[in-house]
């Protein structure tokens, strides 16, 4: 993930609370995601991935992604996001 001169961005996020509707994002570079509790339903493009304790995807960040549906609750994933710094 990490190219000669790009920087990692890390991201510990916790989802306590049930939402209907979730932004989606879009962002340069690539992104990792990796599922340390609960389930979620998380949409990368036109798919959706179930995501379970331990499951890891990664995507291109251009495309838009974001959570779904949050299944099990609380969820907890760390997101790294590979992003090559501006000229």
């Amino acid at each position: 993930m990490r190219a000669p001169h790009n920087t990692l961005e890390t991201l510990l996020t916790t989802l306590t609370t049930r939402a209907d509707t979730f932004p989606l994002y879009q962002h340069a570079g690539t992104e990792l995601i990796y599922m340390i509790t609960g389930r979620m339903e998380y949409l990368c493009g036109n798919s959706r991935y179930l995501l379970e304790p331990g499951d890891t995807m990664q995507f291109v960040g251009e495309v838009p992604h974001g959570p779904h549906a949050l299944i099990e609750l609380p969820i907890q994933f760390l997101s790294v996001k590979s992003i090559q710094p501006a000229a």
